[in-house]
């Protein structure tokens, strides 16, 4: 079992990209020939539905070993199959999907149940989809956690990838764990997951304000030092 957290964007939420390790390997040359025959595959379409910048974004510094074990076709469904999911996404948005991937509907297959998930970018995101799956008993074959800078257009469809401004990140999540064969299974966990994602963002959300809080909480109790001293204050 391997997990690949690939690079983060500088946010204001770097107070915690402790929690997050990142794991930084160079591309190999095997990676790049695997790489371009991927983009060869995605330009045998009409019109590309996503830049090749996209593909290497995605699959940015990941090991040779991993990209090795998942042929040029599955890879380049698996870019442009979360391309598809993502092409639409409301401000604020938690996307979130878990799916067998077959050749007929989606172009692609793997012998792993696989979890997309797209969000604004902020720290913890995979580190509490894993304690979600590891409070499940489903074990993780490999994640890939690019940070996107995506601009979209006022009715959440992409506009631009890498515009080069100012636009806010967005953290695509694709996840390969052991395969569930049922229905039900796949929904109560993507439903528990977007629980999961929905949480983290409150907890962002609200970190400085308990912060904050706390610091208070501690001048109130110094404050009262001179009045019951020491010894009671710190029991």
């Amino acid at each position: 079992t391997r997990q690949i957290a690939l690079k983060y964007a500088d946010s204001p939420t770097n107070f915690f990209r402790q929690a997050d390790a990142t794991m930084s390997q160079r591309k190999s040359d095997p990676n790049k020939k695997l790489l371009d025959s991927v983009i060869s595959l995605s330009n045998k379409h009409s019109t590309p539905p996503c830049s090749a910048d996209f593909i290497r974004e995605y699959f940015d510094d990941i090991a040779e070993q991993d990209l090795a074990e998942h042929t040029a076709k599955d890879l380049c469904g698996a870019a442009l199959g979360q391309w598809a999911f993502g092409k639409q996404r409301d401000p604020g948005e938690i996307k979130v999907r878990v799916f067998n991937p077959s050749p007929k509907k989606d172009g692609w297959k793997s012998p792993h149940t696989i979890i997309e998930m797209i969000n604004d970018d902020m720290p913890f995101l995979v580190d509490s989809t894993i304690m979600a799956l590891t409070r499940n008993g489903i074990g993780v074959h490999l994640t890939i956690h690019p940070i996107m800078q995506i601009k979209r257009d006022a009715n959440g469809k992409i506009s631009a990838f890498n515009p080069g401004d100012q636009t806010p990140p967005e953290s695509w999540i694709h996840i390969e764990i052991d395969r569930l064969s049922n229905p039900s299974a796949m929904q109560k966990l993507a439903d528990e997951l977007l629980s999961s994602m929905r949480d983290v963002r409150a907890t962002v959300n609200d970190w400085q304000a308990m912060r904050d809080k706390v610091g208070d909480v501690c001048k109130s109790v110094d404050a009262f030092r001179g009045i019951l001293g020491d010894e009671t204050i710190d029991a």
